[in-house]
């Protein structure tokens, strides 16, 4: 899972669209600050509140462009890895290996496959995208397998980095709209992180059994829609 903190967006200058729904925003705000503050808050009732927020599952995952993007790219990508080996992948991205290190060829891998970053959302799953990518680095660095010899990459490994994608997403993307302004609820860097992972294990419990059994390692743009509506769905709950 990825460490760095998505606490951010300054109290004068919101990320909420201007066109959101004063109610629903303000019930997703105060559980919010109730979870941070330890009040009665919990992650369920939050994310209910923030997916109902946003016009529900459906217009949360249809709006998800960056996410989707992601998805799609990491996808390709591993599904291409396990195809032709990464060698051959490099090639294919047009990437040269010669000269350069692990953290190198990954990064540049990283940055042709991550969302530009141009909308709020996009930058949401920019950021996941990379964080995976991170992780896919240490796999790769873990294995002890130079980059001629790692030419699969396992069914559980493949589930795994896409569930740690989507525990980044949609964290993400809560608390790119409800984490302005954070510092009036916590003080503490430690007691955020801390809140953070409680936000992301919560996320990871509800998708992981749904991921593994959605058949991942298949061609994304014939899955990418139902994956994503499944998904904010079963994180969404019981938001009506």
């Amino acid at each position: 899972m990825g460490t760095s903190s998505s606490f951010t967006g300054p109290e004068k200058n919101p990320l909420l669209p201007d066109d959101f729904d004063d109610n629903s925003w303000q019930n997703a705000k105060t559980e919010f600050g109730k979870f941070l503050n330890s009040t009665g808050g919990n992650t369920s009732r939050l994310f209910g509140k923030f997916v109902k927020a946003s016009g529900g599952h459906a217009s949360l995952a249809n709006s998800a462009t960056g996410g989707k993007a992601g998805f799609i790219g990491l996808v390709d990508l591993f599904n291409h890895i396990n195809t032709v080996g990464l060698l051959q992948t490099l090639s294919n991205f047009r990437i040269s290996s010669e000269g350069k290190s692990l953290v190198e060829i990954i990064s540049e891998l990283a940055g042709q496959i991550s969302p530009k970053g141009s909308t709020k959302e996009e930058s949401v799953a920019r950021q996941a995208t990379l964080d995976t990518m991170s992780s896919f680095y240490m796999v790769v660095e873990e294995s002890g397998l130079g980059i001629e010899q790692l030419d699969s990459i396992s069914g559980e490994v493949f589930d795994d980095l896409l569930c740690e994608y989507f525990v980044n997403y949609i964290t993400g993307l809560l608390l790119k709209d409800l984490g302005y302004g954070v510092e009036k609820f916590v003080d503490d860097p430690s007691r955020l992180a801390a809140k953070e992972q409680d936000l992301r294990d919560f996320v990871d419990a509800k998708i992981y059994v749904l991921l593994k059994n959605s058949e991942l390692n298949q061609e994304p743009r014939s899955i990418v829609n139902q994956v994503f509506n499944a998904t904010m769905e079963i994180v969404g709950g019981n938001y009506e």
